[in-house]
């Protein structure tokens, strides 16, 4: 028999990240212990997972390092799964790393991952040297 499969949203991270609801945040954790148990799988989408950086980084103004590091760390327990986790966690290793956004990142990293380049005005994508990166024409 399979486990059931809930798509998470970000609040519960977020909750359980920040601790700062007297109600929902122990809900929080222990959605995620019944997970990690083996209860059920938690499915995480790369608009849920930008989402968590925005508004750790944003809302809750935490360096954007800080949230890399364990967020990483975070979506690696078990009954955890992310769509595109590869480029996920490389684009979580990139915000620790290089001076851009996480959004940015992502695009990047699912980009190579893919084997496409990048059509930006955006001069961060120079960042990535493997990454092949066109500036829109007339």
């Amino acid at each position: 028999m399979s486990k059931p499969v809930f798509l998470c949203d970000a609040n519960i991270v977020i909750r359980l990240l920040q601790w700062d609801h007297e109600k929902l945040s122990p809900i929080a954790k222990e959605v995620f212990a019944k997970a990690e148990a083996g209860d059920y799988l938690l499915y995480f989408t790369s608009g849920c997972i930008a989402e968590i950086v925005w508004v750790l980084t944003s809302y809750y103004e935490q360096d954007r390092k800080h949230v890399a590091r364990i967020l990483s760390e975070f979506l690696q327990r078990p009954g955890i799964r992310l769509e595109h986790a590869k480029a996920t966690l490389a684009a979580l290793d990139d915000l620790q790393t290089k001076s851009v956004d996480y959004l940015d990142a992502f695009q990047a990293r699912f980009a190579i991952e893919k084997g496409y380049a990048v059509m930006s005005f955006d001069r961060d994508f120079k960042k990535w040297p493997e990454l092949g990166w066109q500036l829109p024409e007339n």
